[in-house]
């Protein structure tokens, strides 16, 4: 009989063991890891003049593959008028699945504390911008305004725009966290 008692104790404990491993696992299903990485294949600049509205040109920055492998579908040109103040918007994308297009900036928006898009304008004395939006105390840069030199003739640079994620450490700068994705929009102001 003590064996009895002492077989079934050792049972008992190999199921308990079994139903908290299985607790455990399912608990894991239902609290996917945070932030996890997000495939950026596209971005997507929306630029409107301030004087007429009406007057909108998008340019964008499609990799449907992602990094590596196939190189982009399509690379614009930034093309802007010399003397204009435009409303800028950016938009990322993912856009590996055509039949299932992720917008990753409304992701952004949601977690605004944890990221920045920094602007850098490299050659282009001509065009300035300033940042719109936050998230309360740092800018977010989904929305700035840029405006064109009228004095400049032509001007010819690039506009370097980059994602940064940077849960705790967000500063308004773009030194500390992760790089999402960073693209050099070649730019033409005439």
């Amino acid at each position: 009989m003590n064996n009895y008692f002492k077989n079934l104790s050792i049972i008992i404990g190999l199921i308990a063991t079994t139903f908290t491993a299985c607790k455990k696992d399912e608990a894991d299903d239902f609290n996917p890891i945070q932030n996890e990485e997000e495939l950026i294949t596209s971005v997507v600049l929306t630029f409107v003049d301030s004087v007429n509205i009406a007057d909108t040109s998008t340019f964008a920055f499609r990799d449907p593959d992602g990094e590596g492998g196939n190189a982009p579908t399509v690379f614009d040109t930034i093309n802007l008028l010399k003397g204009k103040t435009y409303f800028m918007s950016i938009a990322f994308l993912d856009e590996s699945n055509p039949n299932d297009v992720e917008d990753i900036t409304v992701e952004i928006k949601e977690e605004d504390d944890e990221h920045i898009v920094c602007y850098e304008l490299l050659n282009l004395s001509s065009l300035s911008y300033s940042i719109t939006d936050s998230d309360g105390q740092f800018p977010v840069g989904l929305e700035a305004t840029f405006r064109t030199d009228i004095t400049q003739v032509i001007n010819n640079g690039s506009l370097k725009v980059t994602l940064k994620h940077q849960p705790g450490v967000k500063d308004g700068s773009c030194a500390p966290g992760d790089t999402d994705v960073e693209i050099n929009f070649p730019t033409l102001i005439n």
